[in-house]
């Protein structure tokens, strides 16, 4: 069932509901809203064929990058030193997997944000390009600023990049620049180790509860700010010899996790992939056994929240 809008309505019966309680009852930390942003609203990243017809008598071809470059065409500007700091690695699904992101970006986005704009002339060849495509950018920031560039320490160091429509939950641990569109939300929490986040953030019993308890479009995940914020997420007692290990188990855990992804990502041979992706399917059962067992959920819950 959905509402006007294509939401979904789940519908949680008796036992679910006391499930949810209880997960809701342990976890004593939540994201806050200044933690969690989403990613670049580029507006006009490729000329599409809508763009052509604005775009007549020249060599604009439709797929063209207009603030997103592929190598090739990032190398065709000849950007100065100065130009390509201001050009950074652009990410998508294709690189950013459940748990593991592959640094090896290939497209780049021109990181024009209203600093840069106001000193455009600095950067003469990104000017060229752009102005090639005026009729068509729309930004608030046109004809050279990206709509929304969102505040630069969000694609920095060690975070967490979420998948927002998914049929599971997919949360990438990174720790390289990385920009992304708002296909993703990004997280930067400080005070939590950020693998055993993710650890949870992956797990069945976090899929359960955005299942029953977050949005949904049709039968996929909407991984939205609001759900994210409302996820329970346990923090451990220090000072519990028990708890520590957990939490540094679950750690070490996403560690083999990012390792067993980025060597499937190199493995020649199907021999080599399916013995691969055995130990990650192992590696990821034990993850899901460790967070019940954080929760505290008993087997029957556990059974539950697997058939769910």
């Amino acid at each position: 069932m959905t509402r006007g809008g294509g939401q979904a309505i789940t519908f949680v019966d008796d036992r679910d509901k006391e499930i949810l309680q209880h997960i809701a009852r342990v976890g004593n930390y939540r994201l806050s809203p200044g933690e969690v942003a989403t990613g670049i609203d580029v507006h006009q990243d490729f000329v599409s064929s809508k763009h052509l017809q604005k775009l007549k008598g020249n060599t604009i071809k439709k797929g063209d990058g207009i603030f997103i470059l592929s190598d090739k065409e990032k190398n065709s500007i000849h950007l100065s030193s100065t130009e390509m700091a201001i050009v950074k690695p652009y990410y998508t699904t294709t690189q950013l997997y459940r748990y593991y992101g592959n640094p090896k970006n290939e497209l780049w986005v021109i990181y024009t944000d209203s600093k840069v704009v106001k000193h455009i002339t600095d950067f003469p060849h990104i000017k060229a390009h752009l102005d090639k495509f005026a009729s068509v950018i729309t930004s608030d920031n046109r004809p050279y600023g990206l709509h929304r560039s969102r505040n630069e320490k969000f694609f920095l160091g060690e975070k967490i990049i979420s998948l927002r429509k998914t049929d599971r939950p997919h949360f990438t641990y990174t720790d390289f620049p990385c920009y992304v569109s708002q296909t993703f939300f990004v997280l930067k929490p400080t005070g939590i180790n950020l693998k055993y986040l993710t650890a949870i953030l992956n797990s069945s019993l976090c899929h359960f509860w955005l299942d029953k308890k977050g949005k949904k479009q049709g039968e996929a995940l909407q991984v939205d700010k609001e759900p994210l914020l409302k996820i329970p997420i346990y923090t451990i007692n220090t000072s519990n010899p028990s708890e520590k290990k957990q939490h540094d188990d679950l750690a070490s855990l996403v560690s083999r996790m990012l390792d067993l992804h980025k060597r499937l990502n190199e493995v020649k041979t199907p021999q080599e992939k399916s013995v691969l992706e055995r130990q990650i399917e192992a590696t990821d059962s034990e993850i899901n056994r460790l967070v019940y067992k954080l929760y505290g959920l008993t087997e029957d819950e556990v059974r539950i929240v697997e058939g769910s």
